[in-house]
């Protein structure tokens, strides 16, 4: 399922549900564990984490390769 739409010029990439956390931490913990502001905190920190690692790396080599697939065309 996508749920990319643009907003005032910016396209979401992804979104953080509780279940995704307690897929990662293999049920040990309960949906209602997790309050709004667990997950707002968690949220933030994995976008800083995203910005800072991986994002710019992943954006040039991702654009530069649909980029020449496209003039393949």
């Amino acid at each position: 399922m996508s749920i990319v739409e643009p907003i005032d010029g910016y396209y979401p990439i992804t979104a953080l549900h509780r279940n995704d956390v307690i897929d990662a931490l293999d049920g040990k913990i309960t949906f209602e564990e997790l309050g709004n502001n667990f997950m707002l905190e968690l949220a933030e920190r994995m976008e800083e984490d995203y910005l800072n690692q991986m994002f710019w790396l992943s954006l040039k080599l991702i654009a530069t390769e649909m980029i020449i697939e496209g003039r393949k065309q």
